[in-house]
């Protein structure tokens, strides 16, 4: 019985134990959790599934990389960013009902919806319990009429529709025009806003087709339309307001009859979900290739136009998710950063009503030029009604690919400045719509195709480059190849004689070869475990970019130029190939250009160049740096630390110093072999840091050999030992403490 009583005590102490610390663990939690800061919460209102779920998963995705981004800078003072996602399946209907669910969570704000459908059914519960909303997709004019709480980040169907028009008439030269367009709230705004245009511009309607996507015989409708086409002798042009689906539908059976009309579509042809219709047809690639050839189509975001702000976004984009962006990605990444930008600005801390309330009046300071939010997708800034002020932008397909259409209307430039005699367009070079006047801009698709980057001279800061270089460009543009010139080029880069030139249904083709020497831009504050960025940049001389833009040539550059394998380094034993980025952006020239308007009115004239720009990457590679020069460094120290076993008493001191002076001469020798390498920069290196410990470990041994000789010769034989002892222990720990920095910086290389 004494054995049971002392198991039952045993067991009795040991559940007591267990629940003691059960209950530290969950106060401990409530305690951490309480500790934490409450996160800011979006929600994202998307199709999340059926049809155009993909379309969903990439505003979301999206979103998701901006709030990392937004997270890894502090979050919301420093709240964390958080955003809870709500699938509206593309129904009207159920996207109502969330609109109440998010208005009555603790939501501050919401970015959607996809669809236009759902983001007019929603948007007046959102306006009445007062909940900000910026939708980066849907284009319904009415949607952010007579509501303060909503704004768009995108160009609506109303600016949409009208520039289609004035883009079929002022440069496809089309004068007949029939419209096709869906029965939702999407396609009638787009369809009237056209029509409107096209009439004033003095187009003729040929036919308005009315497509209801939601009844079974919309197939039977759209053989009617091909039919109605088919039997005009010249159909003109077709302006397809439809969406995603629907419209694959209609090209596809415009095609197979062999219709021969010039097509131009909204936002929705422009989208993945065009293009991916075509696989839910049974189209092959090459089919949906030749079948969307030569088609125009307005569009939320184009790579080939994107900054190196929204090239960075596409990098981290393809790294996190191993797939391209959709067009509909980047103005909900530019909704969500929007959002916390605004809140970033907000004073004190608000209840959500509050933060709500304080939110929408901070997003509606963004109505200028001077206040807009520079995101991916431009300068964002509203009207007085909370849309985006912005023109569109006009893709083309081009072997089943969406790039930028040959030309683009641009909003023109400074009339008040003298722009130099060669940059002055021609009256036909202009149009104008609502009182503002648009130039027609030329894209030039510039590709390049590097075979080799060598003499990365680091103490010259110089490297050699050896491109193809070509360009296309239709053949009546204000474009010519040999007024380009190369930012940071230590020589006039002379293309000379082309190696292919072509012209082919209105459109100029030439190629170069060029070798030439420029300058770069070094950063050694990690050296040797630094990377480099080497530059090439050009730009028309003496065009602005109103009148000619350089964009990549996504469709001729291959996939992997300048890669590894094909030796561009040519197989370099001291860099290695990071990546290599190709973008475009504008180089800017303020100026008065001794305009004596300009003068009296003290204003200057603002001049925009277009730039193509290509970067390439590249990564010391620090392992033969470390061997070459490290390692004999290693020994040198541990000659230093041998110093510290010969005896101070007698001649042997001599010896002793001696190891020491030799250690710290042959260190020095090694820095300045090291600076030889560099050119003058008024910063320290890691390597320069890393020498300093070096320096103060030799100079250590040295004084304290010193010191420990004259307390031999006082005979402080306690104070010799301990100072013997402690001097063996630190030179191991800064050794330790050089190595571990060292080991550390190499793996970030």
């Amino acid at each position: 019985m004494a054995t049971d009583g002392r198991r039952f005590g045993l067991r009795g102490i040991l559940a007591t134990v267990a629940s003691l610390l059960i209950c530290v663990g969950i106060v401990g939690s409530l305690l951490y959790w309480q500790s934490q800061p409450r996160p800011v919460e979006i929600a994202v209102l998307g199709p999340m599934s059926g049809d155009y779920a993909e379309s969903g998963q990439a505003m979301l995705a999206a979103a998701k990389l901006q709030a990392k981004r937004v997270n890894q800078n502090g979050g919301i003072d420093g709240r964390p960013l958080a955003l809870t996602p709500y699938d509206t399946k593309s129904n009207p209907k159920h996207g109502r009902q969330l609109a109440n669910k998010i208005a009555d969570s603790d939501a501050i704000a919401a970015v959607g919806a996809y669809f236009s459908s759902v983001s007019v059914t929603a948007a007046p519960v959102f306006k009445n319990k007062n909940m900000p909303v910026v939708t980066g997709s849907s284009t319904a004019p009415e949607l952010v009429q007579n509501n303060p709480w909503y704004f768009r980040v995108v160009p609506d169907n109303d600016s949409k529709g009208r520039f289609s028009a004035l883009y079929t008439d002022g440069v496809l030269n089309q004068k007949n025009v029939s419209v096709v367009y869906e029965t939702d709230a999407y396609g009638k705004t787009l369809a009237r806003a056209y029509i409107d245009k096209a009439r004033s511009l003095g187009m003729q309607i040929k036919h308005r087709f009315a497509v209801d996507s939601s009844k079974p015989a919309t197939g039977k409708r759209l053989d009617k339309i091909v039919a109605r086409l088919k039997k005009q002798p010249h159909p003109g042009a077709l302006y397809i307001g439809l969406l995603g689906h629907d419209a694959a539908r209609l090209v596809t059976k415009l095609h197979a009859a062999n219709v021969d009309l010039t097509i131009i579509g909204g936002d929705a042809v422009g989208l993945n979900s065009f293009r991916q219709a075509f696989s839910s047809l049974k189209q092959s690639d090459a089919t949906m290739a030749q079948a969307t050839n030569g088609i125009f189509a307005t569009t939320y975001f184009l790579p080939d136009v994107a900054n190196e702000k929204a090239q960075a976004f596409i990098g981290a984009f393809r790294t996190r998710y191993q797939r391209e962006p959709r067009p509909v990605a980047a103005p909900n990444y530019d909704a969500v950063g929007m959002i916390a930008a605004a809140l970033k600005q907000l004073d004190g801390d608000h209840s959500t009503r509050g933060l709500r309330d304080a939110l929408q009046k901070q997003l509606g300071r963004h109505h200028s030029l001077t206040t807009a939010y520079r995101g991916i997708t431009g300068l964002l800034y509203f009207n007085e009604n909370g849309g985006v002020i912005k023109p569109s932008t006009f893709g083309m397909y081009s072997r089943g690919q969406l790039i930028s259409a040959p030309v683009q209307l641009t909003p023109a430039g400074n009339e008040s400045a003298t722009p130099p005699p060669d940059t002055k367009a021609s009256p036909d070079r202009k149009v104008t719509m609502g009182g503002h006047r648009y130039d027609k801009t030329n894209i030039v698709y510039t590709g390049i195709d590097i075979r080799s980057i060598r003499n990365i001279d680091t103490h010259s800061s110089t490297f050699k480059a050896d491109f193809y270089l070509w360009f296309r460009y239709l053949d009546a543009s204000d474009f010519n190849p040999d007024n380009i010139i190369f930012n940071r080029s230590l020589e006039s880069v002379d293309l000379g004689t082309p190696v292919a030139e072509r012209t082919e249904d209105g459109q100029h083709y030439v190629a170069y070869r060029a070798d030439a020497t420029f300058a770069a831009d070094f950063d050694f504050h990690q050296f040797p475990f630094d990377s480099q960025t080497l530059a090439i940049r050009m730009r028309p001389k003496d065009t602005q970019a109103n009148h000619v833009k350089l964009v990549p040539d996504r469709i001729g550059m291959r996939p992997g130029t300048g890669d590894t394998e094909r030796g561009l380094l040519h197989h370099s034993t001291a860099w290695r190939l990071a990546n290599i980025h190709v973008f475009a952006d504008s180089d800017s020239t303020q100026s008065s250009l001794g305009d004596p308007h300009l003068l009296r009115t003290n204003r200057q004239s603002h001049i925009d160049y277009s730039r193509l720009n290509v970067l390439v990457h590249v990564q010391r590679l620090a392992s033969s740096y470390v061997l070459s020069n490290l390692a004999p460094l290693f020994f040198v120290l541990m000659l230093g630390y041998a110093m510290l076993f010969v005896p101070v008493e007698g001649p042997p001191f001599t010896a002793r110093l001696n190891l020491g002076v030799i250690a710290l001469l042959t260190t020095v020798s090694f820095s300045l072999k090291t600076s030889r390498q560099l050119p003058d920069i008024s910063y320290l290196t890691l390597l320069d840091y890393l020498y300093f410990v070096v320096y103060l470990m030799l100079l250590y041994g040295i004084a304290s050999s010193t010191l420990k000789l004259h307390w031999v010769k006082r005979g402080y034989d306690t104070r010799v030992h301990r100072l013997e002892w402690i001097s063996r222990v630190v030179m191991p720990v800064l050794l330790g403490i050089a190595v571990l920095i060292v080991a550390g910086w190499f793996a970030r290389g």
